[in-house]
């Protein structure tokens, strides 16, 4: 049986991967910060990668696949919190890193990155090597990230493979139909019939239901032809406006727009749509659409 390893285990990306190994049949053991794991029928360690000693025990040369979900995300609060995010996003990688090099057989290394990385470009795909711009310091976490992983592959050999992920959204795992942008605009239409859009709502972004991302991962993962590559992972575009016109269709209620807050405009990436032609040929097609998961909640 394979086995994997996956840091940020608790995570939103973290446990359905968990799961979706699981019903692969490979072996999953999970680590995190917390105490106890959210996830069913894994073994589990807390550990805290910011502290080199948490990974001395740990056997890397007996596993195929480590999965490096573990960080801190969020926009503003990582250039409010700029040092706790560069511990915990930058040097807690090269801790796993430093142990993972050392190890007599090395396991392959699965590293997500974000849509934050592109200087975003009105109306235009993006491809893995267009234009990088970083507006926060979790943007620059992430490349950054994935620059370290190049130079241990460069030096050490390591074998690696990076997806950049657009917006993830749905829940396998729990009532809680979302995160993020959905999420928060479902919230948005619970608490007040109305969701609130930024200018005109024009900004577009990619978006992928977390059963697709994780089997694109997956495929792509199990492929041993493929290493060292970066890829963006395959969704559907939506502008903000549009994606609100789905919800409010379904549940009722109306869209505000309402003028750009000043950090928010600041922060703002602009059209983020990923350009998928690098990954397509890999993997079977999407199984999910938005409109088909917003018709079925």
């Amino acid at each position: 049986m394979k086995k994997s390893l996956i840091f940020g285990v608790n995570g939103y990306i973290g446990r359905h991967l968990a799961y979706f190994l699981n019903k692969k049949k490979i072996k999953v053991i999970g680590f995190d910060i917390h105490q106890k794991s959210v996830v069913l029928g894994i073994d589990y360690y807390s550990l805290d990668n910011c502290k080199r000693d948490s990974f001395k025990n740990i056997d890397f040369s007996n596993v195929d696949y480590v999965f490096y979900f573990s960080g801190l995300t969020g926009i503003n609060a990582s250039i409010e919190e700029a040092h706790k995010y560069i511990m915990v996003n930058e040097i807690g990688l090269t801790n796993v890193l430093d142990f993972i090099v050392k190890s007599n057989k090395r396991p392959r290394l699965i590293l997500p990155s974000t849509r934050l990385v592109y200087k975003g470009i009105e109306n235009k795909l993006l491809k893995e090597d267009a234009e990088k711009e970083f507006k926060s310091v979790y943007a620059l976490n992430k490349f950054q990230n994935e620059k370290i992983v190049k130079i241990y592959s460069d030096y050490y050999g390591l074998d690696y493979l990076i997806f950049r992920i657009g917006i993830p959204y749905g829940n396998i795992l729990s009532e809680n139909y979302s995160y993020g942008t959905i999420g928060m605009f479902l919230k948005m239409l619970k608490s007040n019939s109305v969701i609130n859009l930024y200018g005109k709502g024009e900004v577009k972004r990619t978006f992928t239901h977390i059963e697709d991302l994780c089997n694109q991962i997956m495929e792509v993962t199990f492929n041993s032809s493929i290493n060292n590559e970066i890829f963006n992972l395959k969704g559907e575009t939506y502008s903000l406006k549009e994606l609100a016109e789905v919800l409010v269709n379904r549940y009722g209620g109306h869209i505000r727009f309402v003028n750009w807050p000043q950090k928010a405009k600041l922060l703002e990436s602009g059209d983020t749509i990923f350009d998928s032609a690098k990954i397509t040929p890999l993997i079977p097609g999407l199984k999910h659409s938005i409109k088909q998961w917003v018709k079925n909640i």
